[in-house]
């Protein structure tokens, strides 16, 4: 993932959050507008992308710019200064600076933009304004340098006495990663650009936003914005900035959010951007004849020839590097448990993981990236399986498999140190489709805890969906390889069994499944089958879908941003938190 060190990656995204009054009702309701994603020059997807928000906060962003072009052009330097009187600024506006001086005192210019880029003192923007230049004088320099799209127009106080006209200080999302794009570029420039570069480095505003969702080992270099409140609590917020990968790749992004109602929502709509853009360089990344070929291996294997299958098995049997604070051991031949370091004298909930790999390919290795994540949580044991794979062994070699998995782990919860009342049974895929038909087995239900599916097969068949024509081809799971994967796994028995196809289960079946979390894919080939599944489980089942997400994300490296919020959310599921 973000292999590509020398490309831009650009990305915006707007979330547009209009209110239409319903007059009898007098109520309001959400009509939700995503915004744009660039990569690489390319606009990916888009709504909004060209219309101008309130910038509010952001607004000194483009200011210091500003402010840093004055400086040079002036001979004036950071460290020069301005003489401040504490009775000449507003007490009434969020100003942490005033906390620091009693009377007058000099700051200097790297102390006011500091303030204002940093903590977003109203009072350090105005004072640059007064010392500096106008609105005006920021937003004919910006046009300058080809920015048309960005207004400036008012400073704080202006935009205090009038809320109203806060649209006055605007842009549009596209423009504003452009100035980042820009501000990226020449950020070592000059000594005043470098500056502004570390302040909005440190900047200590918005935690819970963009900044909630940073992928691992990013750095995050922005500013924040936020709208005045409105009688029910809403305000506008922003983010934007410039994400820096350990791979050496960047992403700009800008996230604007009108009328919010909480504080993580911005943290949410970029999560989601962050999942599509991992999930389009997963699958330019991903060879264009792989499935095709581990199709016509699959085809041979059922044909008695499974010499290049055996092939395609090992490249997916890689061990994985395991957490410090994890211990692993075989418990059984075929069994993995995963445990946190020092728990042995903890009776622990376990988590059953039974691997993807339609049911074909995949091992105990292949999922051991997310076992582990598991088991660091320090919050369980998890225990991975290595069930008989098909076609050698197709149904029901697999499944009474997993059913004796179980027994087992029963059977020997005082020795593995299990909570036997907490056991929940997880699986990606065909794994998924395991553990339902394990859970609905007449020998383990009742067993159960909790079930934790990501994009299970529920139907071992082409169901003819809308997930399954729009998704079949490109999408990191092709109908193609879908189609041998049913056909390696129903060899001697037929396909619309319920103990295969768990979802053609009776209504009664069903409510016989435990507490699930189902986790879906938005573009995925099996995404209608879980939607199918969860209309008939409603109570017994909540449904989460990853928006840009493709299947595999669990299993292949790639999606990472898909794979960390499914830790957190199967962590708090089985924790039920």
């Amino acid at each position: 993932m973000w292999k590509n060190k020398h490309s831009i990656l650009f990305v915006l995204l707007t979330f547009f959050l209009d209110y239409i009054q319903a007059t009898e009702a007098k109520s309001q309701s959400p009509y939700f507008s995503y915004g744009a994603s660039i990569m690489n020059g390319d606009l990916c997807c888009g709504h909004q992308e060209d219309c101008a928000f309130s910038m509010h906060s952001v607004m000194k962003f483009p200011q210091a710019l500003y402010v840093a072009d004055y400086l040079n052009k002036k001979g004036l330097t950071l460290n020069d200064s301005v003489l401040v009187c504490k009775d000449s600024l507003d007490a009434e506006t969020w100003s942490p600076m005033l906390s620091v001086f009693e009377g007058t005192r000099y700051f200097t210019f790297a102390e006011l933009i500091e303030w204002s880029l940093k903590q977003s003192d109203n009072n350090a923007c105005d004072l640059l304004f007064a010392s500096c230049g106008l609105p005006n004088a920021v937003e004919k320099y910006i046009h300058s340098l080809g920015f048309k799209d960005i207004h400036v127009q008012l400073t704080e106080k202006e935009m205090k006495k009038s809320p109203h006209r806060s649209t006055e200080n605007s842009s549009t999302p596209k423009e504003m990663v452009r100035l980042l794009e820009w501000f990226y570029l020449h950020r070592n420039d000059n000594k005043n650009l470098s500056f502004i570069w570390n302040i909005m480095a440190n900047c200590s505003t918005g935690q819970q936003r963009i900044a909630a969702v940073l992928p691992k080992g990013g750095k995050w270099i922005h500013k924040t914005g936020s709208g005045f409140p409105s009688f029910d609590g809403r305000q506008d917020r922003n983010d934007v900035g410039i994400i820096l990968l350990p791979d050496g790749s960047h992403l700009f992004i800008a996230v604007f959010l009108p009328k919010s109602k909480e504080e993580n929502e911005v943290a949410e709509i970029a999560e989601h951007c962050l999942m599509r853009i991992q999930a389009d360089e997963f699958l330019r990344n991903m060879p264009s004849d792989l499935q095709h070929k581990q199709t016509m291996a699959i085809l041979k294997a059922i044909d008695g020839d499974n010499k290049e299958l055996m092939a395609v098995r090992n490249s997916r049997n890689t061990q994985p590097k395991y957490s410090d604070n994890v211990e692993t051991k075989m418990i059984t031949p075929t069994m993995r448990l995963y445990e946190p370091k020092g728990s042995q004298d903890q009776y622990l909930p376990v988590l059953l993981y039974l691997h993807g790999g339609g049911w074909t390919f995949g091992s105990i290795n292949s999922c051991g990236r997310f076992c582990d994540a598991m088991a660091a949580s320090g919050e369980m044991r998890v225990i991975a399986l290595d069930y008989r794979l098909a076609p050698e062994h197709p149904y029901p070699e697999g499944l009474n498999d997993c059913i004796t998995a179980v027994n087992y782990i029963i059977d020997h919860a005082t020795e593995l140190r299990i909570d036997a009342n907490h056991i929940t049974i997880g699986g990606d895929s065909s794994g998924g489709n395991l553990a339902l038909a394990t859970a609905l087995s007449e020998t383990c239900r009742g067993k159960i805890e909790s079930l934790l599916l990501f994009y299970p097969v529920t139907k071992a068949f082409d169901d003819g969906s809308e997930s399954w024509q729009q998704y079949g081809k490109g999408f990191g799971l092709d109908a193609e390889i879908m189609n041998a994967f049913n056909r390696a796994y129903t060899i001697n028995a037929d396909k619309r069994c319920s103990a295969i196809s768990v979802g053609l289960c009776s209504d009664e079946e069903l409510n016989m499944l435990p507490r699930t979390l189902l986790i879906a894919t938005e573009r995925d080939i099996l995404r209608d089958q879980g939607v199918a599944l969860a209309e008939r489980m409603r109570g017994k089942i909540q449904r989460i879908e990853y928006k840009g997400s493709v299947h595999l994300f669990i299993t292949v490296p790639g999606q990472d941003t898909a794979f960390d919020r499914a830790v957190k959310d199967a962590i708090g599921f089985i924790c039920n938190k």
